[in-house]
């Protein structure tokens, strides 16, 4: 079971956990590989929102155990929009990354809320493709204390500034600048990401909401599907519930109720391509929030389901 009391003015969180679940948002990086996401995806600020990017910019947040005595370092892959992982369309396109921490940090749609602790910008111009670039490296405290997660949270914001390229990434935190140290009990999670769904139908992508006691409603929206891609929610009762998806340049939400038996359980939602569509490089957005607009938060990460990605 999993308990969560929010307060409201700085979205604390108390999360006790109480039974080991199989899978959730967590890692050292994001996304997880056991999500099967493909790399999260802005586009360049010059890319009208209808491609399925609709505001160019992307949160993800991390925290660390207070019991942490080191530096953390927060790093990138494939910072810039100029290889495999990208849609490049031009030589102009930059992307900001911004690590923030301090009061304020855990902020829904105030992206730049908290104080500014590292920024970096990278381009177009082929020198960054898969390299993996650190952003910066801090003391935990300098994070925003979380006393019901006893850990300090920071905030990574990425940010397609200009041009028409799309940039796929990954964000990582580790124990090291120059590689993947593993942080016992770290924890990482969005509410809101743009990813390229995955051009195989048969290429399930996950994303596992944890449903604690207090949660009565999720709000699932997604936006600009094309209505030719598949969603769907398995619950832990073994019901499988299909939902309409966005059309073209449409936001399209959904209201879901939770029931008793799926509290302190985790959700599977589910999203993959039709096997009808045509479509190359479909962009999409999907946003997941409770009843009082905060992101639903995972199980600490263990080092003894640790996946090495490098």
């Amino acid at each position: 079971m999993v308990t969560c009391i929010l307060k409201m003015n700085y979205r604390y969180c108390i999360l006790v956990v109480l039974l080991v679940l199989p899978i959730s948002l967590s890692s050292q990086y994001f996304p997880d590989t056991r999500q099967n996401l493909p790399l999260p995806m802005l586009y360049g600020k010059d890319v009208p929102a209808a491609l399925g990017d609709p505001d160019h910019i992307m949160d993800i947040f991390f925290v660390i155990p207070e019991d942490y005595e080191r530096k953390v370092y927060f790093r990138v892959y494939d910072p810039g929009a100029e290889g495999e992982h990208d849609i490049v369309r031009d030589t102009i396109s930059v992307f900001q990354y911004t690590v923030l921490g301090g009061k304020g940090c855990l902020a829904v749609d105030d992206h730049y809320s908290g104080s500014v602790l590292a920024q970096k910008t990278f381009g177009s111009m082929g020198i960054y493709d898969m390299t993996q670039e650190t952003i910066g490296g801090f003391d935990i405290q300098q994070g925003e204390y979380m006393p019901g997660l006893k850990g300090y949270l920071f905030k990574v914001v990425i940010e397609g500034m200009k041009g028409f390229s799309g940039n796929g990434f990954r964000v990582e935190v580790s124990g090291r600048d120059d590689y993947l140290a593993a942080l016992e009990g770290a924890i990482v999670f969005c509410y809101e990401i743009t990813f390229r769904i995955n051009d195989i139908p048969e290429e399930v992508s996950h994303i596992f909401p944890v449903i604690t006691d207090e949660t009565e409603k999720i709000f699932l929206s997604t936006y600009d599907m094309e209505k030719e891609g598949a969603i769907r929610i398995v619950s832990p009762e073994h019901k499988i519930r299909e939902l309409k998806v966005s059309g073209d340049d449409e936001w399209l939400k959904h209201e879901i109720d939770i029931k008793p038996r799926e509290k302190g359980k985790i959700l599977d939602i589910q999203i993959s391509r039709s096997k009808k569509s045509t479509l190359e490089d479909n962009i999409i957005t999907v946003r997941i929030l409770d009843q009082d607009g905060l992101p639903l938060m995972p199980v600490p990460w263990s080092i003894s389901r640790y996946d090495q990605v490098e």
